[in-house]
């Protein structure tokens, strides 16, 4: 297509979504704990159970060759591919991938290995203008179509700002199992010596 003097190009980029997890401290700065690069048109389908979910050679944003990708450890087994916008939804669990410091073998230099850092569970849906106008969403948990509380347990919160709960879920039953092992012990020594103190009595009377 030409324009006067100047030419005009249509350029097609790949729809990639890039994925970062970063943990939320208090009192220290974030640290990144993984990323996910995913091609929506392209892309490896997600695992169902999470024990089953592991970096494959797909999953790296690189293509490593088979004795590069097994020192890394990454799996070379490869799942259906998945196309997003003819599928339209899709859920299941991502591994996450980071770039871990290791000693390289003549123990003076470190080199960075792209290795498994985590695991995250996403459903990704495909909605056109006029569905997604008729059905919209507020961001994050916030309705309209808020998202469900994800299953946590119950000691996955921040000690600081919760201190009370901190101590109801995570020192109080390490305090009571202390004192049942010590109560539990203290009876059974007691048995034992009252046992051995009473021997030679039981002796003497034979």
């Amino acid at each position: 297509m030409k324009s006067g003097v100047l030419n005009e190009y249509e350029v097609k980029h790949p729809p990639v979504l890039y994925l970062q997890v970063w943990d939320n401290d208090l009192i220290t700065k974030d640290d990144f704990l993984g990323m996910l690069e995913l091609n929506l048109s392209n892309f490896t389908e997600p695992c169902t159970n999470r024990r089953f979910c592991t970096l494959t050679n797909d999953f790296a944003g690189i293509k490593l060759p088979e004795p590069l990708a097994r020192l890394h450890g990454i799996a070379q087994c490869r799942r259906p591919p998945v196309n997003l916008f003819a599928k339209k939804r899709v859920r299941g669990w991502f591994p996450l991938h980071g770039q871990v410091d290791q000693m390289s073998k003549d123990k003076r230099l470190k080199e960075q290995m792209r290795m498994q850092t985590g695991k995250i569970e996403l459903e990704l849906e495909i909605l056109t203008e006029a569905e997604a106008s008729s059905n919209p969403v507020g961001t994050g948990r916030n309705p309209p179509n808020a998202l469900a509380n994800p299953s946590r347990p119950d000691t996955s919160f921040n000690p600081f700002t919760n201190p009370l709960k901190a101590f109801h879920k995570v020192l109080l039953p390490v305090i009571v199992k202390g004192l049942i092992i010590l109560g539990i012990s203290a009876i059974i020594i007691l048995v034992i010596v009252q046992f051995f103190s009473n021997l030679p009595m039981k002796l003497l009377g034979l």
